[in-house]
């Protein structure tokens, strides 16, 4: 699935989202990158600068929105959520496609330092205790979408590829 950049579609009048922006370090005017319809969550540059994958959360469905809408305000705190998905924006064409797994939700991303894998941090629900306590690390290949070696069980924070590309830093539970 791809997305191309439609700023004036970022998000319904009136509702703030959170989206990704590029700025020149010599200065000037930023320049939009996504209209995602969910917030984007985190951001990370290829290796060789030309990519940027980011995490973004689903839309709302339109039963969602209308019950909201009633007055349905409340959060279940260990409810199902909106999956968070795994995005990569290609900077040359302004377009985004979709690479996330089906199944999984990510917390968390790092660019192998080749930018030929990644590494993720996923779980198979969005429910709070499986975030802090059955999230697994995984690499992952951006270039077809599949998940491979689980390198850890029970991560609880990370992964961060050393500058070599040979490990990954991460913080674990005992489960």
């Amino acid at each position: 699935r791809e997305r191309f950049l439609d700023p004036a579609g970022a998000a319904e009048p009136g509702i703030a989202s959170t989206q990704l922006w590029l700025m020149p370090v010599s200065g000037g005017e930023a320049i939009p990158l996504t209209a995602m319809p969910g917030d984007v969550n985190d951001i990370a540059w290829s290796p060789d600068g030309k990519q940027i994958a980011f995490l973004s959360v689903d839309p709302q469905s339109p039963q969602e929105k209308q019950a909201i809408a009633g007055g349905a305000n409340w959060t279940e705190i260990d409810g199902d959520r909106h999956f968070s998905r795994l995005w990569i924006l290609d900077l040359a064409s302004h377009a985004a496609r979709r690479i996330s797994p089906e199944g999984v939700n990510v917390s968390a991303m790092d660019w192998s330092p080749d930018g030929k894998r990644m590494a993720l941090r996923v779980a198979d629900t969005t429910r709070i205790n499986d975030f802090f306590y059955h999230s697994r690390l995984v690499l992952f290949d951006p270039a077809n979408g599949t998940i491979g070696k689980t390198v850890l069980e029970n991560a609880a924070e990370g992964p961060f590829w050393s500058a070599d590309g040979r490990y990954i830093a991460f913080a674990g539970t005992d489960g």
